[in-house]
């Protein structure tokens, strides 16, 4: 076994001089698969840390001086769930959801920082004759998003911070979609477009308001903007023009 020590540095980013400086630093013993994944509360404007290895994960608190106040260490979840998608935040609380490379399973940890608890809850989404869309956290929901083979429906699965999941469907019907020869087509058709072999993912690439977008996602054909409780897909099939859903 190979065992890494991780200086973990905190940087403070500078908008005036684009500079960066070092504010806190400290070690942590990780061992293989490390990701990092933060959530900031706009209110305290305290800053929840979670760095994790393939054993274990560790969430640390920190203050608006990135000094760490609390901590709490839990195992990682098992192998198939591969990445953290998303994340619910109270004042007290935070609930990550990690997923499945097939996004069918679903893994949630309730972090419990004042009373140094966490709590495992999983789900499995049948998702049958679906494909998924996307995936994102908002107004304290998670959502994953879903559309049904050869159809314009769209299915929303959505978690609260107390571990309850409802599914909404919304029609899109009663909208034109077009291939980029101007043919009409379902909504699950213009997803399809280009896309080979048949099973392979039709997913939407999400892009974030707030930081800066690199050309590889920016340039992608199908996009999904989330913000202000707001889903945006565009469609850039055509050179002509940009098919909006908002």
């Amino acid at each position: 076994m190979i065992k890494k020590s991780f200086l973990l540095a905190l940087f403070l980013f500078s908008s005036v001089s684009f500079s960066q400086e070092a504010t806190n630093s400290f070690p942590l013993d990780l061992k293989g698969n490390r990701d990092v994944f933060q959530i900031v509360n706009e209110t305290t404007r305290n800053v929840t840390l979670f760095v994790s290895d393939r054993k274990e994960v560790n969430s640390f608190l920190l203050n608006e001086k990135m000094q760490i106040t609390d901590s709490i260490k839990t195992e990682r979840p098992e192998r198939k769930y591969t990445d953290i998608a998303g994340y619910i935040n109270s004042n007290k609380n935070i609930r990550l959801y990690w997923t499945s490379e097939d996004h069918k399973e679903i893994f949630t940890q309730l972090f419990d920082i004042e009373n140094h608890t966490v709590v495992n809850q999983e789900y499995t989404l049948q998702l049958k004759d679906e494909k998924f869309i996307q995936n994102f956290s908002e107004n304290n929901l998670f959502y994953v998003v879903t559309i049904l083979k050869e159809s314009n429906l769209l299915k929303f699965y959505v978690f609260d911070l107390e571990g309850n999941r409802i599914e909404k469907t919304m029609d899109l019907s009663a909208f034109r979609f077009l291939h980029k020869d101007n043919h009409k087509s379902t909504f699950y058709g213009i997803l399809r477009t280009f896309i080979k072999p048949l099973n392979a993912s039709i997913s939407l690439q999400k892009i974030s308001p707030e930081n800066t977008t690199s050309l590889t996602y920016s340039s992608n054909k199908r996009k999904c903007y989330i913000k202000n409780n707001q889903l945006t897909i565009t469609l850039d099939l055509s050179l002509d023009f940009t098919q909006l859903i908002i």
